[in-house]
């Protein structure tokens, strides 16, 4: 194990994330699933998401895959509970390559006390550019009224119709292949 402090070349910080993801996330066993059905695996993400050594990693891998494919943003973030330290891994990875990378939340329903909002973070108003981490994949959204844009996330492309429905198979699982 390396000091907590120390970031990895990309290659390395991508394989010590695959160990802890198959180490802490992969739950053995029988598992029944949302749907009722029955497993004899259970991949909790949050597990490592949310992990001390694991979530610098999450944010490094996505950053840099976000980077290599050419994607630009000023936030990233997503529907709340999943999205929150995936984009607050991202905004730290950036930090510490001294980008001002911003995080932000999105609530199921609008607030009926405080400021009213559903989207949380500083500069969430107006026609910034964010990367939206969801439960299926990836999608670049543009701030003009949470449309999303039709240039979709590259790496989990699959066309239009990818755009339509949303990208299937887990973003963290899929970004460690390279």
């Amino acid at each position: 194990m390396t000091k907590l402090s120390e970031t990895l070349p990309i290659e390395e910080a991508r394989e010590r994330l695959r160990q802890l993801i198959s180490e802490l996330a992969v739950v053995r066993g029988k598992v029944t699933l949302a749907s009722g059905k029955e497993a004899d695996y259970y991949v909790d993400l949050r597990r490592i998401t949310l992990h001390h050594e694991a979530s610098r990693l999450v944010g490094q891998v996505m950053l840099d895959l976000l980077d290599r494919n050419g994607i630009e943003f000023e936030a990233a973030g997503g529907l709340t509970m999943g999205a929150d330290p995936v984009g607050s891994a991202i905004m730290r990875a950036a930090g510490d390559q001294d980008r001002a990378i911003d995080s932000f939340v999105v609530r199921k329903a609008q607030k009926s006390y405080g400021m009213g909002r559903q989207v949380e973070g500083p500069s969430v108003e107006g026609p910034s550019r964010r990367f939206s981490v969801t439960r299926r994949g990836c999608a670049a959204h543009s701030g003009r009224r949470g449309r999303r844009r039709r240039r979709h996330c590259r790496p989990c492309n699959r066309g239009e119709r990818t755009y339509r429905r949303g990208c299937r198979g887990p973003l963290l699982l899929r970004l460690l292949q390279g």
